[in-house]
């Protein structure tokens, strides 16, 4: 929509609902040529009918004089202080030297007494079109600020809101919303000063209005993110429009003799495509800038039902600290076999979530997005104590096996968790030795040698630490050989393409050289077939584990099931 369309006074925010309107109704006096002439010739009226009301009513003595106020306020209010001051002269005269004190006697005023009414009528002319003159710069400032940026003058979010509902009420069709995010424009600011970035703001701001059809606008929806409405049949009909405006932020900005390289990520929706309220475009957009952020693309295009699923994971988010305090999580345990001797050597803890509605909740849907929140420590924390308690109820079965338990990046950048990994360590019942922390590959990508002198600090405690879904991270050669490792686990990926992708064995058996060569155990994941385990135990991989032994089982099921695989073996 055009920035000159007019706003409408109905937004959803209250606070914001109230400024709109006392900005807008409060300058109801649009000066006109007309307009003007209009007020003139009422103001006139006013004053000859004040005027006579004095004069019929007896004469100035009486309080009916008061009434010249009303016309005096009016032309301040319409006119500003020279109008109140020119209706005010004009009042003193009309009830000044011609005007008598009492009409029935013919006693006529003193010039000090008309005079000095016609000052006071100016004083309070003048003051009162200074006072609302003032009031009206002050509330048309308001309204510029509710509906515009203070720093770069560009029309912000509210506006961007009412060009959403503008665009809703007219006969233009579906509005479509592209959203465009300057990911480095804050790395800009931290660099080259924030007055900089305003600049480099502004300049994208014009080059994306300039690529936008007649008619269609642009506004800063967050200071890092600029958002334009156009019909969404013209963004069908032009599909290449996207690219043009992206295409016209590639080239570097200018500024006081800098250029500004921009990275740009962006979001489009199609209202044509889903059924969906203004408001809900813009979370629409942002829903698809997150995913193109998260999948690496540049241009992304909101797919109808991808909301509903990201919904859903923050709905399991907002329940996950109340599963944890009643008791809805549990533990199952996969078992690690050694592939030589087919003997169960240990087994890795994997959380479950039975949710009292919802039965059993796979581990995908609130997992992943755990470990993003500060939710991933309580979690973490439920599942070593469990696992520690699991511990010693294996000893009591007459079972001593290695338990391991996955810890995320976040978990190793607290500094809580090192303390409650050591209180928990202490306790009489635990054996320490018999614990393994899998950290994935990432855990190491921040600062190495900070990594290296915290794993270092938590295999001092006694537990073993091993990499986890190792081959589709980063690891590197540089420091593998200084990490305190005990195990590297070799990503199930490479595993499941043994027999069918000649790539998948050489990353198993360069997995092997290097466990041999730093001293590290290796540890297959995700095996499923007997060919699998063949190839596995002929490269020299140590231990397995995946559902050709068997799936994660409830700690009942896997005791029993440990128990019948030891029968089996005595046997």
């Amino acid at each position: 929509m055009d920035e000159a369309a007019p706003i409408p006074e109905q937004p959803d925010n209250r606070a914001e609902q109230s400024l709109v309107w006392l900005t807008t109704h409060w300058a109801f006096w649009r000066p006109t040529p007309l307009r003007h002439l209009l007020a003139a010739l009422v103001l006139a009226l006013l004053v000859g009918g004040v005027t006579a009301l004095v004069y019929l009513t007896g004469g100035i003595q009486y309080v009916y004089s008061h009434s010249m106020y009303l016309p005096i306020v009016l032309a301040a209010l319409l006119f500003g202080w020279r109008g109140g001051l020119a209706l005010a002269l004009v009042g003193g005269v009309a009830l000044g030297p011609f005007m008598p004190i009492d009409v029935d006697a013919g006693q006529m005023q003193s010039p000090l007494n008309w005079i000095y009414r016609a000052l006071l009528f100016s004083l309070i002319g003048v003051a009162l079109g200074l006072g609302v003159g003032y009031l009206k710069k002050q509330l048309h400032m308001a309204r510029w600020l509710a509906f515009h940026e203070p720093l770069t003058g560009l029309p912000n979010r509210l506006q961007l809101e009412q060009g959403l509902l503008t665009f809703a009420g007219t006969d233009m069709g579906s509005p479509a919303l592209i959203l465009i995010q300057l990911r480095n424009i804050e790395m800009i600011g931290r660099n080259f000063g924030y007055q900089t970035m305003d600049e480099v703001i502004k300049a994208a701001y014009h080059r994306i209005k300039v690529q936008l059809p007649e008619g269609c606008s642009a506004y800063l929806f967050w200071s890092d993110q600029i958002a334009a409405i156009l019909p969404d049949n013209l963004l069908q009909d032009d599909a290449e429009l996207p690219e043009r405006i992206a295409g016209s932020l590639r080239t570097p900005v200018t500024v006081s003799g800098l250029a500004m390289h921009l990275e740009v990520q962006m979001g489009i929706v199609r209202g044509g495509v889903i059924e969906q309220s203004p408001m809900g475009l813009l979370q629409h957009a942002s829903a698809a800038l997150e995913t193109g952020l998260k999948e690496g693309r540049e241009l992304s295009l909101f797919i109808p039902g991808a909301a509903d699923a990201e919904r859903e994971v923050l709905g399991l988010l907002g329940q996950l600290r109340e599963a944890i305090r009643e008791g809805q999580l549990q533990l199952h345990y996969q078992p690690k076999v050694e592939l030589a001797s087919g003997r169960v050597i240990g087994a890795e803890a994997l959380v479950r979530w039975r949710h009292p509605q919802r039965g059993l909740i796979p581990p995908g849907l609130f997992l992943p997005a755990a470990e993003e929140t500060s939710l991933i420590h309580p979690l973490t924390e439920w599942v070593i104590g469990q696992a520690l308690s699991d511990q010693v109820r294996l000893r009591e079965c007459g079972l001593d096996l290695i338990v391991a338990v996955n810890v995320s990046p976040r978990n190793l950048q607290s500094k809580g968790f090192e303390r409650y990994l050591r209180g928990q360590l202490a306790m009489p019942s635990v054996r320490p030795e018999m614990i393994e922390l899998e950290v994935t590959e990432s855990a190491f990508m921040g600062n190495i040698e900070e990594a290296i002198l915290l794993l270092e600090r938590v295999r001092e405690l006694g537990v073993k630490i091993a990499v986890d879904d190792f081959g589709t991270g980063h690891s590197s050669l540089a420091y593998l050989h200084r990490l305190p490792l005990d195990t590297i686990k070799i990503d199930q990926a490479f595993v499941r393409d043994l027999g069918s992708h000649d790539g998948s064995l050489a990353v198993v058996r360069a997995a092997v050289m290097i466990c041999e060569a730093l001293g590290y155990k290796s540890v297959a994941e995700g095996i499923e077939t007997e060919a699998a385990l063949l190839e596995l135990r002929e490269s020299g991989v140590q231990v397995g584990q995946g559902y050709y032994y068997s799936r994660p089982l409830p700690f009942d099921d896997f005791v029993a099931w440990v128990e019948r695989d030891l029968t089996r073996s005595a046997i």
